[in-house]
């Protein structure tokens, strides 16, 4: 295993909303390369991450020079993340974080990435899609929108195939490349944060829900990212977590307005809705949630009186979840199961 460190001398300008989020903050902005897409079959070959030491910018690479060291760069990471109270990624959601518990899981590391607040740039773009207008939401498309210029020429699957080349002849020119691709995908995440100048987030879609409930008479703390709800099929989806408990057992509930799945073994809980969509024009349109199908809000339905039309709860306006309704629905419905 190589691990190669770097302390910037560049002061990152952060966006406002950034600013105040991360303040007082341990943040780690990270990116992984790996052989493949199939979590469960290939390997994690090299972690890059960006951190504040003293409030100057270090960038650390963990590198496998071999398929076996994947185990020696996990366990290395997993000590370094430790320090770390809020994470940084591009699709990180969707991939890195998913991909390192994995094999976090298959090598018995004990640690629930999950659990730590996480910003993913990327959710946000596709939120706020048509506010940008670009062709695609790629890194690099980003990139050049803000005009941040790289030397790295090559791709995540360019990566790969030099990473294979690698390991048979151990040539210096190939691992430049490759750590220079990962490298640049780390220190231009920091510089896309500017991204947030250009779309109209609003500071509780980074929030993090955090129900206390207890079940059996036992704490059970569940919790969700607010960026994590979403809309899919005029559907309200949202995964979440909670403390990982092995003595309850899976808990399913069938409703006519919504299904509630909690597997507490694993530590994650899903819940959907099934929503109605009403055309306000030719080009507008709106998703709602009939509130008679809802019968455990009657004795709470007074918060809900500026989101209801016609006995109908607005859910989002296009695709723009109203946060607020959303967010209440949830938590009233958890606390009405468990």
């Amino acid at each position: 295993m190589k691990e190669f460190s770097y302390l910037l001398e560049e002061i990152y300008e952060f966006p406002q909303i950034i600013h105040e989020l991360i303040e007082n903050r341990n943040v780690c902005i990270f990116d992984i390369e790996t052989t493949g897409l199939n979590r469960n079959k290939d390997k994690v070959i090299l972690i890059g991450y960006l951190f504040f030491d003293n409030k100057k910018p270090v960038i650390k690479q963990l590198f496998a020079e071999k398929q076996d060291e994947e185990l020696n760069i996990l366990q290395r990471f997993n000590q370094e993340i430790n320090d770390f109270d809020l994470l940084i990624t591009f699709n990180g959601k969707n991939f890195d974080i998913p991909f390192l518990q994995a094999r976090f899981d298959k090598h018995t590391i004990g640690h629930s990435l999950q659990l730590i607040d996480h910003i993913d740039i990327f959710k946000h773009l596709k939120i706020y899609s048509d506010m940008l207008n670009l062709k695609d939401y790629k890194l690099k498309s980003i990139e050049k929108f803000l005009r941040i210029d790289r030397k790295d020429t090559i791709s995540g699957k360019d990566s790969v195939l030099l990473y294979n080349e690698y390991t048979k002849c151990n040539d210096e020119e190939l691992l430049n490349k490759i750590m220079l691709h990962n490298y640049e995908d780390i220190y231009h995440l920091g510089k896309i944060l500017n991204i947030y100048k250009h779309i109209p987030v609003h500071k509780n879609e980074f929030a993090t829900i955090i129900i206390d409930k207890n079940f059996n008479d036992e704490p059970i703390d569940l919790n969700y990212f607010v960026i994590d709800i979403a809309l899919k099929d005029r559907t309200l989806v949202l995964r979440g977590r909670s403390k990982v408990l092995n003595h309850i057992v899976d808990q399913v509930h069938h409703h006519t307005a919504f299904r509630f799945k909690w597997v507490p073994k694993e530590g994650f809980f899903e819940l959907s809705y099934y929503l109605n969509k009403f055309n306000i024009n030719e080009t507008k349109h709106f998703y709602a949630i009939n509130i008679n199908s809802l019968d455990f809000l009657n004795n709470n339905i007074n918060i809900y009186k500026d989101q209801i039309v016609n006995d109908n709860l607005i859910i989002s306006i296009g695709n723009r979840i109203k946060i607020d309704s959303a967010t209440q629905l949830i938590n009233d419905t958890i606390l009405y199961l468990l």
